[in-house]
């Protein structure tokens, strides 16, 4: 018993004696048994994390700001990747669950998932499994924790930060409209169109069927050409993903299209690489380390409120929608030195 609680609660040891427990660990070796203490304690201090592509920098920026929180407070984490896929997504919840993990942080794969996978979520809800839904609610989901970014301001301040500059023609390269980030950065364009009084141009609004990770550097560049051998073509591009703006600027490089000079354009995402092109480009900022860091945040206060019982009890929902910020650079503006436009 002693040497229990100086490994589990060394508070309440006496200096000398956790002292001397701690050196005979040390010399053999001791490593507590985390599955015993597992089914003595009706915790597994594990939680599961399912992103959608780990190939995205996106999404392990959105995993550091978790691991931060939770490894902190003394969680593991099991990490799976969805590659987008529904039903992969669904197998990865099941294979959580078998390892009891304590809560779920899930980014939902692309569209909508499957009806089992929808009936799953129910379930875990409604057994008081602690969840926190991270960036992206397809239609399906709802009464779920959640931690996103305003998608629809984000390409508002895009989309009139192009209009202030003079531009009245421009090409929207967007991802997938299944989810709701999508939609909402497409809104956004049209919110800044519409307050200006200009006609909306389908030709001008490019979306991906699937999501913008995967396809959108093919998106971008295509579309970019399409756009390019227009009669009258866009003057500027809102591209919502940085994977996006990499295939319209590879577009953009292989015409000889001088930007901003003759194509101004903006991105969300401000990744590393952003500032080393020529000229550097214009971006939506995404605080993805602080999403993942509220995410682990609003999971960790679920684990905390435990009843004396132990059973997980029916949470109250919560959400919580991040400010994105635009950062204007020289792709936008010509000879435009860097600096964050600043909320209304």
């Amino acid at each position: 018993m002693t040497v229990s609680r100086a490994l589990n609660r060394p508070e309440i040891v006496a200096d000398d004696t956790r002292h001397k427990i701690l050196e005979v660990c040390e010399r053999l070796n001791y490593r507590p048994n985390a599955n015993a203490r597992s089914l003595r304690t009706n915790t597994s201090h594990q939680v599961g994390v399912i992103i959608p592509d780990w190939r995205n920098a996106f999404w392990i920026d959105v995993v550091s700001g978790i691991e931060a929180v939770l490894t902190g407070a003394g969680f593991q984490l099991l990490i799976a990747n969805s590659n987008e896929q529904g039903r992969r997504e669904d197998l990865q919840i099941e294979a959580m669950l078998s390892q009891s993990v304590d809560g779920l942080l899930i980014a939902p794969s692309d569209g909508a998932p499957s009806g089992d996978s929808l009936s799953r979520i129910d379930e875990l809800l409604a057994a008081g499994m602690p969840l926190v839904i991270i960036d992206r609610l397809p239609a399906g989901i709802a009464n779920v924790s959640c931690v996103t970014i305003d998608n629809e301001s984000g390409a508002y301040k895009a989309t009139r930060h192009l209009l202030d500059g003079g531009h009245r023609r421009i090409g929207l390269l967007a991802g997938n409209i299944n989810l709701d980030t999508g939609q909402q950065r497409v809104d956004g364009y049209l919110r800044g169109l519409k307050e200006r009084g200009l006609a909306v141009d389908e030709q001008l609004i490019r979306t991906a069927e699937t999501n913008a990770a995967l396809v959108g550097r093919e998106v971008g560049y295509s579309s970019t050409l399409e756009f390019l051998d227009m009669d009258n073509a866009p003057t500027a591009l809102l591209c919502t993903s940085n994977t996006i703006a990499i295939g319209a600027i590879a577009a953009l490089q292989e015409r000889r299209v001088q930007i901003p000079e003759e194509m101004a354009i903006v991105s969300f995402g401000d990744m590393e690489w952003t500032t080393l092109l020529s000229p550097p480009l214009t971006v939506i900022t995404q605080p993805t380390i602080e999403m993942g860091r509220q995410a682990g945040l609003m999971l960790l206060e679920y684990l905390e409120d435990v009843p004396e019982d132990g059973h997980k009890r029916h949470r109250k929902q919560r959400r919580i929608v991040l400010e994105p910020q635009l950062i204007v650079r020289a792709s936008s503006v010509r000879g435009a030195a860097a600096k964050t436009i600043p909320d209304d």
